[in-house]
């Protein structure tokens, strides 16, 4: 019975250092395995839960919720169990892009977590809240969430959990015109992950820290770097990490001017979106600007305004931003264009004054986006 035990923790703490750092094949056989060993309710939930998480990073969502909700259900009066199944479910729902619901399955696990006095389960929960604020422009809320995150991950020694959360909190920096501060982020998140010698784990790093170039200009080498995380999501079988790669890539090839290449990328993201209407969004933000390069103002118009539509359902607050942003530069229409202007103008107002970074928020007020709105 002890060397069952041992050979289950063993293979359970393999397969979640596997799903850390990026490589989900390896972690569903190792995770799949842990399941099969556990003794108890107690350690098959355990391994269910975390079997869920890597189905989700595959993009095996049904697989997915399935091993979650079993896990609930064995979890059920093991309270710290039951947090960390709510953990995986939330980053799932999220990947799926049920905001609300992964909002809600990882606030409660934090405040579960937090009276446990399970700091390591509980810097997870709140890196991956902080990203849903993101998403939904509470933009002050989720960087307090990711220091929180970095500093309880900092006094574990959890290498891992700084480099990952430094890469998010780099990415709520660039989205409030601050790229040079996402860099310096990004680039100490990359020098961790260099130290763990994984390749793996680097996706979303080195997608934000192309981008993060990409925004100062640095377009080629941004793309260059873009173009590396989307080849080791590919390779890794990241499913929602290529796209959002994808996502990033025709952003890239958009500002270089090559429509073509640009209207490809996003084309082919909207048709591996599925159901995730955050994906669909970001690909016809693309496509629509690309319409209106090539002069075909009422193609895009339709286009962008699907893409609103799909960016409200997924209430994430800045694309709906970055749409109106392109609605009001649709010259043909300044009828419409100027009703975009000013509800785009409410919304950056909004993300401003939620701010009490006063760095962060004048640089983000000095940004083309917040400028364009409010011109």
């Amino acid at each position: 019975m002890a060397n069952n035990s041992e050979e289950y923790a063993r293979t359970l703490e393999q397969g979640i250092a596997a799903l850390r750092q990026g490589d989900s094949i390896e972690a569903q056989a190792l995770l799949q395995r842990a399941v099969d060993l556990g003794l108890d309710n107690a350690q098959v939930a355990e391994a269910l839960a975390m079997l869920g998480r890597a189905h989700g990073t595959a993009g095996q969502y049904e697989r997915a919720e399935e091993a979650l909700h079993e896990a609930l259900r064995r979890s059920m009066g093991l309270p710290g169990v039951h947090a960390r199944a709510k953990i995986q479910l939330g980053i799932v729902r999220y990947q799926t892009g049920q905001v609300d619901a992964a909002r809600y399955f990882l606030e409660e696990a934090e405040q579960e977590l937090k009276r446990q006095g399970d700091q390591q389960n509980r810097s997870i929960a709140l890196g991956n809240l902080g990203m849903i604020l993101v998403m939904r422009g509470e933009y002050q809320q989720a960087i307090d969430a990711l220091r929180t995150s970095i500093e309880l991950c900092e006094a574990l020694n959890d290498l891992i959990g700084v480099s990952i959360q430094l890469s998010n909190l780099g990415e709520a920096y660039l989205d409030l015109g601050d790229p040079a501060g996402a860099q310096e982020l990004v680039e100490r998140a990359i020098r961790l992950a260099d130290l763990l010698g994984s390749d793996s784990m680097q996706v979303n790093t080195q997608r934000n820290l192309g981008m993060d170039l990409a925004a100062q200009g640095r377009l080629a080498e941004g793309r260059a770097i873009v173009e590396r995380a989307l080849q080791l999501a590919t390779t890794y079988h990241q499913a929602d990490a290529a796209r959002q790669c994808q996502a990033s890539l025709a952003e890239v090839q958009y500002l270089q001017g090559e429509y073509e290449a640009a209207l490809a990328t996003a084309e082919a993201l909207q048709e591996a979106s599925g159901e995730s209407s955050v994906r669909r969004a970001q690909a016809r933000l693309i496509i629509g600007r690309c319409q209106a390069a090539r002069r075909q103002p009422q193609r895009a118009l339709l286009t962008l305004e699907a893409g609103l539509v799909d960016a409200q359902v997924s209430t994430s607050k800045m694309l709906v931003l970055r749409l109106h942003a392109a609605l009001a530069q649709i010259g043909t229409h300044p009828a419409i264009a100027q009703v975009h202007r000013r509800i785009g103008a409410q919304l950056a107002t909004q993300i401003a004054t939620s701010l009490e970074d006063q760095d962060l928020r004048t640089k983000f007020e000095r940004s083309a986006l917040y400028r364009l709105l409010k011109s």
